[in-house]
């Protein structure tokens, strides 16, 4: 789940992985020992660098892309985004019906790279949020821990204010 939060966290940025050998990269001895029974790291470093990146595509639960999409065709997030860009009316009143649940937390939401997010949190369009709770749960952590993660990675509850 930590892998999951930091992907989530760095979706806005684009970036490049890159590797830095270890003579240019001053550490201590003991970050520098290998793990007891640790497999060997391949000599190859663009190989190795391969690996890391592919095992984090692989960990990621929904990528940026699909976000973006889900964000296009969600008729609500596409109505919440425009509403972002034009600003907010002073009145919950004057606020369209499907918006007002967003209404408290207006201040906190915003848009970058075509996604909304609460604070740092992604808003999780309808149709991936039962996706990204199985995927939550599928760690078994219990109820508590397991919800306060999910709660941290994303803002799908953005309207209650959770």
């Amino acid at each position: 789940m930590r892998i999951s939060r930091w992907a989530s966290r760095l979706l806005v940025y684009d970036f490049e992985i890159r590797h830095v050998p270890g003579k240019c990269n001053v550490a201590d001895g003991l970050s520098r020992l290998p793990a007891v029974g640790a497999e060997a790291a391949p000599d190859d470093e663009e190989q190795l660098v391969a690996e890391i990146a592919e095992r984090v595509e692989r960990l990621s639960a929904v990528s940026r892309g699909e976000l973006r999409e889900s964000v296009q065709t969600d008729p609500v997030l596409r109505k919440l985004k425009s509403q972002l860009d034009e600003g907010w009316p002073a009145r919950i009143a004057s606020c369209p019906d499907d918006l007002r649940p967003f209404f408290r937390c207006r201040l906190e939401l915003s848009t970058a790279d075509g996604l909304i997010f609460k604070g740092d949190r992604i808003v999780v369009p309808e149709e991936l949020r039962r996706r990204l709770l199985d995927l939550a749960h599928e760690g078994h952590q219990g109820t508590v821990t397991g919800g306060a993660a999910a709660r941290e990675a994303t803002a799908h509850q953005a309207a209650r204010g959770g």
